[in-house]
Protein backbone atom coordinates (compact mmCIF):
# COMPACT_ATOMS: atom_id res chain seq x y z
CA UNK A 1 0.00 0.00 0.00
CA UNK A 2 1.42 3.41 -0.79
CA UNK A 3 2.03 5.75 1.63
CA UNK A 4 -0.77 8.08 -0.09
CA UNK A 5 -3.41 5.42 1.04
CA UNK A 6 -2.27 5.02 4.76
CA UNK A 7 -4.63 5.44 7.05
CA UNK A 8 -2.36 8.53 8.36
CA UNK A 9 -2.41 9.77 5.24
CA UNK A 10 -5.97 9.80 4.64
CA UNK A 11 -6.66 10.97 7.55
CA UNK A 12 -4.43 14.12 7.32
CA UNK A 13 -6.59 14.82 4.14
CA UNK A 14 -10.29 14.26 5.84
CA UNK A 15 -8.78 16.57 7.91
CA UNK A 16 -7.48 19.42 5.40
CA UNK A 17 -10.60 18.68 3.65
CA UNK A 18 -13.00 19.48 6.07
CA UNK A 19 -10.80 22.68 6.85
CA UNK A 20 -11.17 23.55 3.35
CA UNK A 21 -14.97 22.93 3.28
CA UNK A 22 -16.05 24.80 6.34
CA UNK A 23 -13.95 27.77 5.52
CA UNK A 24 -14.99 28.02 1.95
CA UNK A 25 -18.61 27.38 3.28
CA UNK A 26 -18.34 29.71 5.49
CA UNK A 27 -17.20 32.43 3.43
CA UNK A 28 -19.94 31.69 0.68
CA UNK A 29 -22.18 31.97 3.24
CA UNK A 30 -20.71 35.55 4.40
CA UNK A 31 -21.18 37.00 0.89
CA UNK A 32 -24.34 35.18 0.60
CA UNK A 33 -25.60 37.74 3.61
CA UNK A 34 -24.02 40.46 2.91
CA UNK A 35 -25.17 40.25 -0.78
CA UNK A 36 -28.43 39.96 0.15
CA UNK A 37 -28.55 43.00 2.44
CA UNK A 38 -27.57 44.82 -0.38
CA UNK A 39 -30.20 43.63 -2.33
CA UNK A 40 -32.99 44.27 -0.34
CA UNK A 41 -32.28 48.06 -0.72
CA UNK A 42 -31.90 47.95 -4.32
CA UNK A 43 -35.09 45.72 -5.15
CA UNK A 44 -38.31 45.51 -4.14
CA UNK A 45 -39.51 42.02 -1.86
CA UNK A 46 -42.00 40.90 -5.08
CA UNK A 47 -38.36 40.08 -6.90
CA UNK A 48 -37.42 37.98 -4.23
CA UNK A 49 -40.56 36.14 -4.04
CA UNK A 50 -40.86 35.31 -8.02
CA UNK A 51 -36.97 34.56 -7.62
CA UNK A 52 -38.19 32.03 -5.35
CA UNK A 53 -41.03 30.62 -7.21
CA UNK A 54 -38.22 30.59 -10.24
CA UNK A 55 -35.07 28.65 -7.99
CA UNK A 56 -37.90 25.95 -6.69
CA UNK A 57 -39.07 25.14 -10.48
CA UNK A 58 -35.15 24.54 -11.19
CA UNK A 59 -34.56 22.90 -8.05
CA UNK A 60 -37.69 20.44 -8.43
CA UNK A 61 -36.44 19.62 -11.70
CA UNK A 62 -32.48 19.21 -11.16
CA UNK A 63 -33.18 16.49 -8.02
CA UNK A 64 -36.07 15.02 -9.22
CA UNK A 65 -33.57 13.96 -12.18
CA UNK A 66 -30.66 13.10 -9.78
CA UNK A 67 -28.60 9.91 -11.31
CA UNK A 68 -25.89 10.93 -8.79
CA UNK A 69 -23.07 11.01 -11.99
CA UNK A 70 -20.78 12.48 -9.34
CA UNK A 71 -20.93 10.09 -6.54
CA UNK A 72 -20.53 7.51 -8.81
CA UNK A 73 -17.21 9.08 -10.08
CA UNK A 74 -16.23 9.66 -6.17
CA UNK A 75 -17.08 5.81 -5.05
CA UNK A 76 -16.54 4.03 -8.66
CA UNK A 77 -13.17 2.22 -8.06
CA UNK A 78 -12.50 3.29 -11.95
CA UNK A 79 -13.34 6.58 -11.25
CA UNK A 80 -9.72 7.44 -12.16
CA UNK A 81 -10.50 5.99 -15.89
CA UNK A 82 -11.03 8.37 -18.95
CA UNK A 83 -12.99 6.36 -20.67
CA UNK A 84 -15.41 6.06 -17.12
CA UNK A 85 -14.82 9.81 -16.74
CA UNK A 86 -15.89 10.79 -20.58
CA UNK A 87 -19.26 8.11 -20.48
CA UNK A 88 -19.83 10.29 -16.88
CA UNK A 89 -19.27 13.37 -18.89
CA UNK A 90 -21.56 12.50 -21.77
CA UNK A 91 -24.72 11.35 -19.57
CA UNK A 92 -23.90 14.25 -17.56
CA UNK A 93 -24.36 16.57 -20.37
CA UNK A 94 -27.07 14.93 -22.10
CA UNK A 95 -29.00 14.90 -18.56
CA UNK A 96 -27.95 18.84 -18.60
CA UNK A 97 -30.17 19.79 -22.00
CA UNK A 98 -32.69 17.42 -21.31
CA UNK A 99 -33.31 19.75 -18.19
CA UNK A 100 -33.62 23.03 -20.21
CA UNK A 101 -36.07 21.43 -22.61
CA UNK A 102 -37.80 20.23 -19.50
CA UNK A 103 -37.60 24.05 -18.13
CA UNK A 104 -39.04 24.86 -21.40
CA UNK A 105 -42.22 22.59 -21.22
CA UNK A 106 -42.97 23.09 -17.83
CA UNK A 107 -43.01 27.28 -17.81
CA UNK A 108 -46.07 28.17 -18.77
CA UNK A 109 -48.13 25.68 -16.62
CA UNK A 110 -46.14 27.12 -13.55
CA UNK A 111 -46.71 30.50 -14.95
CA UNK A 112 -50.89 29.64 -15.68
CA UNK A 113 -50.83 27.82 -12.12
CA UNK A 114 -48.91 31.43 -10.37
CA UNK A 115 -51.87 33.20 -12.63
CA UNK A 116 -48.31 35.27 -13.16
CA UNK A 117 -46.97 35.59 -17.03
CA UNK A 118 -43.79 37.35 -16.03
CA UNK A 119 -42.80 33.74 -14.79
CA UNK A 120 -42.34 32.11 -18.17
CA UNK A 121 -39.44 33.80 -19.19
CA UNK A 122 -37.84 33.88 -15.85
CA UNK A 123 -38.09 29.93 -15.84
CA UNK A 124 -36.65 29.67 -19.66
CA UNK A 125 -33.37 31.84 -19.11
CA UNK A 126 -32.37 30.65 -15.61
CA UNK A 127 -32.81 27.04 -16.80
CA UNK A 128 -30.10 27.34 -19.26
CA UNK A 129 -27.84 27.37 -16.20
CA UNK A 130 -28.90 22.93 -16.40
CA UNK A 131 -26.88 22.58 -19.67
CA UNK A 132 -23.68 24.46 -18.42
CA UNK A 133 -23.86 22.73 -15.13
CA UNK A 134 -23.67 19.35 -17.00
CA UNK A 135 -21.22 20.74 -19.36
CA UNK A 136 -18.84 21.41 -16.47
CA UNK A 137 -15.72 19.01 -16.64
CA UNK A 138 -15.70 15.63 -14.37
CA UNK A 139 -12.67 17.43 -12.89
CA UNK A 140 -14.32 18.81 -10.40
CA UNK A 141 -16.03 15.53 -9.01
CA UNK A 142 -12.45 14.23 -8.79
CA UNK A 143 -11.20 16.79 -6.73
CA UNK A 144 -13.87 15.44 -4.14
CA UNK A 145 -12.55 12.04 -4.90
CA UNK A 146 -8.93 12.79 -3.50
CA UNK A 147 -10.12 14.99 -1.02
CA UNK A 148 -8.37 18.02 -2.84
CA UNK A 149 -10.55 20.90 -2.46
CA UNK A 150 -8.47 23.88 -2.16
CA UNK A 151 -8.78 24.25 -6.08
CA UNK A 152 -12.60 23.84 -5.68
CA UNK A 153 -13.34 26.05 -3.12
CA UNK A 154 -11.33 28.73 -4.83
CA UNK A 155 -13.68 28.54 -8.03
CA UNK A 156 -17.21 27.57 -6.01
CA UNK A 157 -15.96 31.71 -4.64
CA UNK A 158 -14.71 32.65 -7.89
CA UNK A 159 -18.55 32.13 -9.12
CA UNK A 160 -20.22 33.43 -6.45
CA UNK A 161 -18.20 36.54 -6.40
CA UNK A 162 -18.77 37.50 -9.90
CA UNK A 163 -22.85 36.34 -9.47
CA UNK A 164 -22.88 38.59 -6.66
CA UNK A 165 -21.38 41.47 -8.83
CA UNK A 166 -23.24 40.89 -11.79
CA UNK A 167 -26.44 40.73 -10.01
CA UNK A 168 -25.51 43.97 -7.94
CA UNK A 169 -24.90 45.86 -11.11
CA UNK A 170 -27.76 44.43 -13.07
CA UNK A 171 -29.83 45.42 -9.75
CA UNK A 172 -28.67 49.08 -9.63
CA UNK A 173 -29.37 49.79 -13.08
CA UNK A 174 -32.75 47.92 -14.05
CA UNK A 175 -33.80 46.93 -10.08
CA UNK A 176 -36.18 44.34 -11.34
CA UNK A 177 -35.80 40.50 -11.19
CA UNK A 178 -33.80 40.05 -13.69
CA UNK A 179 -30.63 40.67 -11.48
CA UNK A 180 -31.50 37.66 -10.01
CA UNK A 181 -31.42 35.76 -12.57
CA UNK A 182 -28.33 37.43 -13.81
CA UNK A 183 -26.67 35.90 -11.00
CA UNK A 184 -27.26 32.44 -11.19
CA UNK A 185 -26.51 32.69 -15.04
CA UNK A 186 -22.84 34.16 -14.38
CA UNK A 187 -22.63 32.00 -11.50
CA UNK A 188 -22.95 28.65 -13.50
CA UNK A 189 -20.91 30.12 -16.51
CA UNK A 190 -17.87 30.79 -14.53
CA UNK A 191 -18.02 27.72 -12.87
CA UNK A 192 -18.12 25.70 -16.19
CA UNK A 193 -15.08 28.06 -17.32
CA UNK A 194 -13.05 27.14 -14.94
CA UNK A 195 -13.59 23.78 -14.29
CA UNK A 196 -12.18 23.31 -17.60
CA UNK A 197 -9.33 25.37 -17.17
CA UNK A 198 -8.43 25.66 -14.34
CA UNK A 199 -8.24 22.01 -12.92
CA UNK A 200 -4.90 20.41 -14.30
CA UNK A 201 -6.19 17.06 -16.35
CA UNK A 202 -7.04 15.29 -19.70
CA UNK A 203 -10.31 17.16 -21.37
CA UNK A 204 -13.94 15.38 -21.62
CA UNK A 205 -14.50 13.76 -24.77
CA UNK A 206 -18.10 12.42 -25.80
CA UNK A 207 -18.12 9.08 -25.71
CA UNK A 208 -20.18 5.66 -24.19
CA UNK A 209 -18.97 3.10 -22.56
CA UNK A 210 -22.19 0.21 -22.00
CA UNK A 211 -20.42 -1.24 -18.91
CA UNK A 212 -19.64 2.24 -17.24
CA UNK A 213 -22.78 3.90 -17.94
CA UNK A 214 -24.47 1.06 -16.23
CA UNK A 215 -22.61 1.17 -13.56
CA UNK A 216 -23.24 4.89 -13.56
CA UNK A 217 -26.96 4.35 -13.82
CA UNK A 218 -27.17 1.19 -11.89
CA UNK A 219 -26.05 3.32 -8.64
CA UNK A 220 -27.65 6.37 -9.86
CA UNK A 221 -31.40 5.05 -10.16
CA UNK A 222 -31.88 5.09 -6.72
CA UNK A 223 -29.57 8.31 -6.36
CA UNK A 224 -32.53 9.65 -8.05
CA UNK A 225 -35.41 8.29 -5.90
CA UNK A 226 -33.54 9.22 -2.80
CA UNK A 227 -32.95 13.09 -4.01
CA UNK A 228 -36.70 13.03 -5.28
CA UNK A 229 -38.13 12.18 -2.06
CA UNK A 230 -35.33 14.39 -0.69
CA UNK A 231 -37.00 17.15 -1.83
CA UNK A 232 -40.33 16.60 -0.62
CA UNK A 233 -39.24 16.20 2.51
CA UNK A 234 -36.98 19.73 2.72
CA UNK A 235 -39.98 21.22 1.27
CA UNK A 236 -42.51 19.52 2.87
CA UNK A 237 -43.02 22.23 6.17
CA UNK A 238 -42.96 25.32 3.98
CA UNK A 239 -45.75 23.25 1.69
CA UNK A 240 -47.53 22.13 5.03
CA UNK A 241 -47.29 25.59 6.71
CA UNK A 242 -48.90 27.03 3.49
CA UNK A 243 -52.21 25.91 3.86
CA UNK A 244 -51.81 26.18 7.71
CA UNK A 245 -51.06 29.06 8.78
CA UNK A 246 -51.72 32.80 7.82
CA UNK A 247 -49.15 33.94 5.26
CA UNK A 248 -47.50 36.35 7.79
CA UNK A 249 -46.52 33.42 9.61
CA UNK A 250 -45.06 31.54 7.12
CA UNK A 251 -42.79 34.47 6.86
CA UNK A 252 -41.18 34.59 9.89
CA UNK A 253 -40.87 30.77 9.79
CA UNK A 254 -39.41 31.27 6.35
CA UNK A 255 -37.12 33.99 8.38
CA UNK A 256 -36.20 31.69 11.07
CA UNK A 257 -34.96 28.55 9.39
CA UNK A 258 -32.74 30.52 7.23
CA UNK A 259 -29.91 30.25 10.12
CA UNK A 260 -30.74 26.43 9.92
CA UNK A 261 -30.32 26.71 6.13
CA UNK A 262 -27.03 28.06 6.55
CA UNK A 263 -25.87 25.28 8.40
CA UNK A 264 -27.81 22.70 6.53
CA UNK A 265 -25.73 23.98 3.52
CA UNK A 266 -22.21 23.51 5.37
CA UNK A 267 -23.11 20.21 6.72
CA UNK A 268 -23.85 18.99 3.93
CA UNK A 269 -21.06 20.17 2.10
CA UNK A 270 -18.76 18.29 4.74
CA UNK A 271 -20.31 15.26 4.03
CA UNK A 272 -20.56 15.02 0.32
CA UNK A 273 -16.67 16.59 -0.29
CA UNK A 274 -15.39 15.04 2.78
CA UNK A 275 -16.84 11.71 4.57
CA UNK A 276 -18.14 9.92 1.33
CA UNK A 277 -14.37 10.41 -0.52
CA UNK A 278 -12.70 9.09 2.40
CA UNK A 279 -14.59 6.32 3.29
CA UNK A 280 -14.66 5.81 -0.31
CA UNK A 281 -10.90 5.71 -0.21
CA UNK A 282 -10.57 3.46 2.57
CA UNK A 283 -13.30 0.69 0.83
CA UNK A 284 -11.04 -0.05 -1.44
CA UNK A 285 -8.61 -1.26 1.08
CA UNK A 286 -10.79 -3.77 2.88
CA UNK A 287 -14.41 -4.17 5.13
CA UNK A 288 -12.20 -3.69 8.14
CA UNK A 289 -10.45 -0.86 6.93
CA UNK A 290 -13.57 0.81 5.80
CA UNK A 291 -15.25 0.45 9.36
CA UNK A 292 -12.03 1.70 11.19
CA UNK A 293 -12.27 4.75 9.14
CA UNK A 294 -15.99 5.57 9.63
CA UNK A 295 -15.39 4.74 13.40
CA UNK A 296 -12.34 7.42 13.51
CA UNK A 297 -14.20 10.11 11.49
CA UNK A 298 -17.42 9.50 13.29
CA UNK A 299 -16.36 11.31 16.30
CA UNK A 300 -14.25 13.68 14.80
CA UNK A 301 -17.25 14.92 11.94
CA UNK A 302 -20.31 14.98 14.97
CA UNK A 303 -18.51 16.78 17.53
CA UNK A 304 -17.48 19.78 14.94
CA UNK A 305 -21.24 19.85 13.43
CA UNK A 306 -22.60 19.35 17.13
CA UNK A 307 -20.78 22.59 18.40
CA UNK A 308 -21.52 25.08 15.25
CA UNK A 309 -25.28 23.62 15.64
CA UNK A 310 -24.96 24.76 19.48
CA UNK A 311 -23.45 27.85 18.36
CA UNK A 312 -26.01 28.59 15.67
CA UNK A 313 -29.08 28.30 18.41
CA UNK A 314 -26.99 30.26 20.89
CA UNK A 315 -26.74 33.23 18.44
CA UNK A 316 -30.29 33.13 16.90
CA UNK A 317 -31.73 35.56 19.73
CA UNK A 318 -28.89 37.88 19.24
CA UNK A 319 -28.87 38.27 15.59
CA UNK A 320 -33.33 38.36 15.45
CA UNK A 321 -33.67 40.58 18.29
CA UNK A 322 -30.60 43.19 17.26
CA UNK A 323 -31.14 43.07 13.43
CA UNK A 324 -34.92 42.69 12.60
CA UNK A 325 -37.61 44.74 14.15
CA UNK A 326 -40.35 43.16 16.42
CA UNK A 327 -42.12 41.59 13.73
CA UNK A 328 -39.48 38.86 13.22
CA UNK A 329 -38.83 38.00 17.31
CA UNK A 330 -40.47 34.87 16.78
CA UNK A 331 -37.51 33.93 14.53
CA UNK A 332 -35.41 33.08 17.16
CA UNK A 333 -37.26 30.09 19.03
CA UNK A 334 -37.87 29.06 15.44
CA UNK A 335 -34.47 28.73 14.72
CA UNK A 336 -33.44 27.32 18.03
CA UNK A 337 -36.21 24.76 18.04
CA UNK A 338 -35.28 23.63 13.91
CA UNK A 339 -31.48 22.47 15.11
CA UNK A 340 -33.38 19.20 16.79
CA UNK A 341 -34.27 18.53 13.76
CA UNK A 342 -30.81 19.78 11.65
CA UNK A 343 -29.13 17.97 13.90
CA UNK A 344 -30.52 14.05 13.01
CA UNK A 345 -30.81 15.25 9.82
CA UNK A 346 -26.91 15.84 10.22
CA UNK A 347 -26.46 12.07 11.80
CA UNK A 348 -28.68 10.91 8.80
CA UNK A 349 -26.92 12.40 6.05
CA UNK A 350 -23.12 11.73 7.36
CA UNK A 351 -24.43 7.67 8.29
CA UNK A 352 -26.00 7.60 4.70
CA UNK A 353 -22.80 8.84 2.83
CA UNK A 354 -21.01 5.49 4.38
CA UNK A 355 -24.13 3.58 2.72
CA UNK A 356 -22.58 5.83 -1.27
CA UNK A 357 -19.53 4.66 -0.43
CA UNK A 358 -19.98 0.96 -0.03
CA UNK A 359 -21.91 1.47 -3.70
CA UNK A 360 -25.35 0.75 -1.21
CA UNK A 361 -27.79 3.67 -3.12
CA UNK A 362 -30.84 1.61 -2.76
CA UNK A 363 -31.31 1.43 1.72
CA UNK A 364 -30.29 5.08 1.13
CA UNK A 365 -33.09 5.87 -1.33
CA UNK A 366 -35.44 3.31 1.40
CA UNK A 367 -34.29 6.06 4.13
CA UNK A 368 -35.56 9.37 2.75
CA UNK A 369 -38.62 7.56 1.63
CA UNK A 370 -38.86 6.59 5.54
CA UNK A 371 -38.28 9.79 6.38
CA UNK A 372 -40.34 11.81 4.50
CA UNK A 373 -43.37 9.42 5.08
CA UNK A 374 -42.28 9.59 9.09
CA UNK A 375 -41.96 13.61 8.58
CA UNK A 376 -45.54 13.77 7.30
CA UNK A 377 -47.14 11.81 9.64
CA UNK A 378 -45.25 13.69 12.27
CA UNK A 379 -45.52 17.40 11.12
CA UNK A 380 -49.88 16.38 10.81
CA UNK A 381 -49.74 15.02 14.43
CA UNK A 382 -47.47 17.45 16.07
CA UNK A 383 -49.52 20.16 14.49
CA UNK A 384 -52.63 18.97 15.56
CA UNK A 385 -50.91 18.79 18.99
CA UNK A 386 -48.61 21.84 19.14
CA UNK A 387 -49.39 23.78 16.11
CA UNK A 388 -45.63 25.19 15.06
CA UNK A 389 -43.98 23.57 17.27
CA UNK A 390 -44.99 20.56 17.24
CA UNK A 391 -44.85 20.47 13.39
CA UNK A 392 -40.97 21.16 13.86
CA UNK A 393 -40.92 18.35 16.42
CA UNK A 394 -43.01 16.19 14.19
CA UNK A 395 -40.94 17.12 11.26
CA UNK A 396 -37.23 16.38 13.60
CA UNK A 397 -38.52 12.75 14.40
CA UNK A 398 -38.84 12.46 10.56
CA UNK A 399 -35.08 12.77 10.28
CA UNK A 400 -34.74 10.77 13.22
CA UNK A 401 -36.57 7.31 11.37
CA UNK A 402 -34.70 8.09 8.42
CA UNK A 403 -31.43 8.00 10.99
CA UNK A 404 -32.68 4.58 12.46
CA UNK A 405 -33.32 3.00 8.54
CA UNK A 406 -29.53 3.77 7.81
CA UNK A 407 -27.84 2.70 11.26
CA UNK A 408 -29.70 -0.61 10.48
CA UNK A 409 -28.33 -1.06 7.03
CA UNK A 410 -25.05 -0.60 7.59
CA UNK A 411 -25.21 -3.00 10.58
CA UNK A 412 -26.40 -5.85 7.69
CA UNK A 413 -22.97 -4.73 6.39
CA UNK A 414 -21.24 -5.39 9.88
CA UNK A 415 -20.55 -1.59 9.99
CA UNK A 416 -21.07 -0.29 13.98
CA UNK A 417 -19.60 2.89 15.76
CA UNK A 418 -22.53 4.53 16.35
CA UNK A 419 -22.18 5.12 19.91
CA UNK A 420 -21.18 8.69 18.94
CA UNK A 421 -24.80 9.60 17.72
CA UNK A 422 -26.06 8.67 21.26
CA UNK A 423 -23.11 10.46 23.11
CA UNK A 424 -23.71 13.71 21.27
CA UNK A 425 -27.26 13.70 21.14
CA UNK A 426 -27.23 13.54 24.98
CA UNK A 427 -24.20 16.34 24.70
CA UNK A 428 -26.85 18.27 22.54
CA UNK A 429 -29.74 18.02 24.43
CA UNK A 430 -27.72 19.13 27.94
CA UNK A 431 -26.37 21.97 25.89
CA UNK A 432 -29.34 22.96 24.14
CA UNK A 433 -31.20 22.97 27.26
CA UNK A 434 -28.96 25.20 28.96
CA UNK A 435 -28.34 27.67 26.23
CA UNK A 436 -32.04 27.57 25.52
CA UNK A 437 -34.08 27.49 28.68
CA UNK A 438 -31.65 28.81 31.22
CA UNK A 439 -31.73 32.48 29.95
CA UNK A 440 -35.16 32.63 30.00
CA UNK A 441 -35.48 31.70 33.73
CA UNK A 442 -33.08 34.18 34.90
CA UNK A 443 -34.84 36.76 32.71
CA UNK A 444 -38.02 36.07 34.80
CA UNK A 445 -35.80 36.77 37.79
CA UNK A 446 -34.09 39.77 36.19
CA UNK A 447 -36.56 41.41 34.11
CA UNK A 448 -34.20 44.53 33.13
CA UNK A 449 -31.73 41.91 31.45
CA UNK A 450 -32.27 41.37 27.70
CA UNK A 451 -32.88 37.51 26.76
CA UNK A 452 -30.57 38.10 23.57
CA UNK A 453 -27.83 39.47 25.90
CA UNK A 454 -28.12 36.37 28.67
CA UNK A 455 -28.42 33.79 26.00
CA UNK A 456 -25.07 35.00 24.81
CA UNK A 457 -23.32 34.87 28.80
CA UNK A 458 -24.65 31.41 28.77
CA UNK A 459 -23.88 30.24 25.62
CA UNK A 460 -19.79 30.60 26.78
CA UNK A 461 -20.44 29.41 29.71
CA UNK A 462 -22.16 26.17 27.93
CA UNK A 463 -20.02 26.14 24.72
CA UNK A 464 -16.50 27.69 25.88
CA UNK A 465 -15.41 24.30 27.27
CA UNK A 466 -17.39 22.23 24.59
CA UNK A 467 -15.71 23.94 22.07
CA UNK A 468 -12.01 24.01 23.84
CA UNK A 469 -12.16 20.28 24.06
CA UNK A 470 -13.42 19.78 20.26
CA UNK A 471 -10.75 22.32 18.80
CA UNK A 472 -8.09 20.74 20.81
CA UNK A 473 -9.23 17.27 19.80
CA UNK A 474 -9.06 18.37 15.89
CA UNK A 475 -5.68 20.04 16.52
CA UNK A 476 -4.26 16.28 18.03
CA UNK A 477 -5.72 14.34 14.65
CA UNK A 478 -4.01 16.90 12.98
CA UNK A 479 -0.61 16.32 14.59
CA UNK A 480 -1.37 12.54 14.93
CA UNK A 481 -1.86 12.56 10.85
Amino acid sequence: MSSSNSPKSLKSRAFSASVMSVVGQGTGQVLRVVGNMLLTRLLVPEAFGVMAIVVMVMQAIELMSNVGVGAAIVRHPKGDDQRFLDTSFTIQASRGLLLFVASVAIAVPVARFYDNPSLVPLIIVTGLTAPMRGFEATKLPRLMRHMDLGRLVLIELASQISALGATLSFAFYYRNVWALVSGHIVAALVRLVLSHLAVPGPRNRFQYDRDFAKDILSFGRWIFVSTMFAFFSMRLDVMLLGRLLPLDVLGVYSVGIMVTAVLTQMSSRITEAVVMPALAKSNTESRAHFESAFKRSRGTILSVGLLAFCAGAATAPAFFFLLYDKRYQDAAWIAQLSMIGLWFSFLHESAGRALLALGLSRPWAMSMIAKTVASLVGCLAGFYLGELSGLMIGAALGALVGHIVVVLALRREQVTGFAFDVRYTVVGLVLALAVGFAPRFAVAFLPDIDVALMTLVFSVLALGPFGFVTLRHALRELRAA
